[in-house]
């Protein structure tokens, strides 16, 4: 279950699958299924330096404030 509170995440930063989970109170697989599902419209950046992946801030403040 998400959690009720707005959670403390930039709208400029850049958070890893993990991060983004941990912040949004959400298992790590369902970003990865969000970003996976047009709906939500969720983007999956890669690093260029070691293809990290990454999801911006601002895309997930929009899907909690749509899902709260």
């Amino acid at each position: 279950m998400m959690v009720s509170e707005r959670p403390a995440i930039s709208p400029s930063g850049r958070y890893t699958q993990a991060a983004a989970a941990r912040l949004m109170g959400v298992d790590r697989h369902t970003i990865a299924r969000w970003s996976r599902d047009p709906s939500y419209r969720l983007e999956r950046f890669v690093r260029r330096a070691g293809g990290g992946t990454y999801y911006l801030g601002k895309d997930l403040i929009r899907i909690w404030e749509a899902y709260n």
